[in-house]
């Protein structure tokens, strides 16, 4: 995206007799203040649909958006956007050494720095003639991954072409550019009163332009090319956006949603209440479109208590606040408890952690076998929370998202999303798998073909192992005499293929096939004959 704003200061914090000076006061002022907000080019992003020949899929790209960052490794982020550095405090302090806004200069390091001089390229432009003496053009360049299904930007690095591609569109629908990218530090006018902080200061959108870039592939000749694969399309839904005033200096009572209605299980529940990020007129009014002036931040969560079907109070609390921030990290949630508990960056300090996003799995509720994730049974849902308010009363909201594991699998230039879901009866009727086993074993991956009248995707899996093509390179993988070694009995690997019947590896001896000599390689000794006429099959 290439972006120019729009600064306008107030009058009172400007200094200089002439445009030069007040021009070179007003860049001063900028020191350590100025930025962008983290993964700003998706996060102006309302609304993403992307088609596929004549497939197409929409993602509300900026409701997800925290969900998203707040549970991704900062190297992950940094492969996928210009500014992946997400925030930690709930203010901005530009004489704290790791405030996002640091400039390239200041900070510890470059790469963990939104402010100019960092991570991407900018450039300070002239002004044209309606401009005052009070505002400075900044333009910037930013890259990212668009963070939309079925793209693959969570990993760029092992994502997975798509192919027999004929049509590729991809519609954007956009946010307040302005409020949703930059980032400007209040401070710039002191607080008089809180409703004083920044007054007079502006940001303003005068152009953005995106380009979308696509990498292609032309695949060798010497590969056979799978007829199918398939990409993980991960659906975020908001199911609830609940406004409840949360009062300053206190545990809150608890902070209730509307009743939702989940069709099937998911596979997690994300959980914040978000509290505002505007500036206030004199009179303590939000002003529209001023969320540019802090960081994203939620109120700290003392307490979660869930209903889900006829099982109430699920969590509750007796489920301390560490608990939480335990369940959360187990679940994915890459922040420390400090930012989750929200305590101040420093003895006195005013500047607190950011908050708390808290996921919770329906495994980590105790529920019984048939409510669990994948269950394709339709139940209802509310979710209570407590939360330690700020130093001053906030209107904030509660919201809750289900996530959900999807799917896109291509077949003969045929692009279909498929959602695992499963009847309580085949769940109960399922073999139990470990974790371990499962993490190694259960992965969906491509180069295979989810059947569609799919019941079990385990018995899927289990279908396509057994398939000649796959059986003929499984074998020649474990009669290969380096691999043979790593893939005997004892492994995890070995174990499984000897019980799916891919034969015995010793690991000891080199395939012989010539002159009729018997191999002793797997599934006993064959002849050089009976040997190819197998691998053949």
């Amino acid at each position: 995206m290439d972006l120019v704003l729009r600064y306008t200061f107030p009058a009172g914090v400007v200094a200089g007799a002439d445009r030069a000076a007040r021009r070179a006061s007003m860049l001063a002022l900028f020191k350590d203040k100025i930025g962008l907000q983290t993964a700003a080019g998706n996060n102006c992003i309302d609304v993403a649909e992307v088609q596929l020949n004549e497939f197409s899929t929409t993602t509300r790209v900026h409701d997800m958006l925290q969900i998203h960052l707040n549970s991704t490794s900062y190297e992950k982020l940094a492969m996928a956007t210009s500014t992946p550095e997400t925030d930690d405090y709930d203010i901005f302090a530009a004489n704290v050494l790791n405030d996002p806004l640091k400039a390239g200069a200041s900070s510890t390091s470059v790469g963990k720095t939104r402010g100019v001089g960092g991570a991407y390229n900018y450039e300070i432009v002239p002004n044209v003639a309606t401009d005052t003496d009070y505002q400075i053009r900044v333009r910037f360049f930013v890259n990212d991954l668009l963070m939309a299904n079925p793209l693959q930007y969570n990993n760029p690095r092992l994502a997975q072409p798509f192919k027999d591609l004929n049509t590729v569109k991809v519609t954007l629908q956009l946010g307040d550019i302005a409020a949703r990218c930059a980032n400007l530090n209040p401070e710039i006018v002191p607080a008089a009163g809180a409703a004083a902080l920044g007054k007079g200061l502006v940001v303003d959108c005068i152009s953005a332009v995106h380009t979308l870039t696509v990498r292609s592939w032309n695949p060798s000749t010497a590969l056979e090319i799978p007829e199918s694969l398939a990409w993980g399309s991960p659906r975020i839904q908001r199911i609830s956006n609940d406004r409840h005033v949360v009062s300053a200096n206190v545990i809150s009572p608890p902070l209730e949603s509307k009743t939702f209605t989940m069709t099937g299980v998911p596979n997690m529940l994300a959980i914040y209440v978000e509290r505002p990020r505007l500036l206030k007129t004199d009179a303590g009014v939000d002003i529209p479109g001023t969320e540019w002036a802090f960081p994203n931040r939620f109120c700290p969560i003392q307490s979660v208590s869930i209903d889900i079907g006829n099982k109430t109070d699920l969590l509750g609390a007796r489920v301390t606040p560490t608990e939480l921030y335990k369940i959360s990290t187990g679940n994915g949630y890459s922040k420390r408890e400090a930012t989750f508990a929200g305590i101040p960056s420093g003895i006195g300090s005013t500047q607190r952690g950011a908050g708390s996003i808290f996921y919770v799995r329906p495994s980590d509720l105790g529920l019984t076998d048939e409510i669990m994730n994948g269950s394709g049974e339709t139940i209802d849902g509310i979710v209570r929370v407590t939360v330690k308010g700020a130093s001053t009363d906030e209107v904030c909201y509660l919201r809750v998202f289900l996530l959900y594991d999807v799917f896109v699998y291509e077949e003969g230039d045929v692009f279909t999303e498929w959602r695992p879901r499963y009847s309580p009866g085949t769940l109960l009727d399922s073999e139990f798998v470990f974790t371990d086993d499962s993490s190694q074993m259960n992965a969906i991956m491509g180069g295979w073909s989810i059947p569609r009248p799919i019941q079990n995707a385990w018995t899927s899996f289990t279908s396509w192992l057994k398939t000649p093509r796959v059986r003929k390179a499984i074998r020649q993988a474990r009669n290969h005499p380096v691999a043979s070694a790593y893939v005997g009995d004892s492994s995890l690997p070995g174990g499984f293929a000897k019980s799916m019947g891919y034969g015995d590896v010793s690991g000891g001896d080199v395939l012989r096939t010539a002159g009729g000599k018997p191999s002793k390689k797997g599934l006993g000794k064959l002849t050089k004959k009976q040997l190819m006429a197998m691998i053949s099959s």
